[in-house]
């Protein structure tokens, strides 16, 4: 996808980001969970269900 594009990028210009990138993954995978977790949930009061 998109994102994996743009790490696939940065990876090949700098071999040394991939720790971060590990890093950085998690962090928007949790950041992301989060928000539609929290976007469900005003779904849901609006729809109110």
């Amino acid at each position: 996808m998109l994102k994996e594009g743009f790490w696939n990028r940065l990876l090949v210009k700098n071999p040394s980001f991939d720790r971060k990138r590990m890093f950085f993954d998690f962090f928007f995978q949790f950041v992301s969970y989060r928000f539609i977790d929290y976007h469900g949930k005003i779904t849901d009061f609006c729809t109110g269900s």
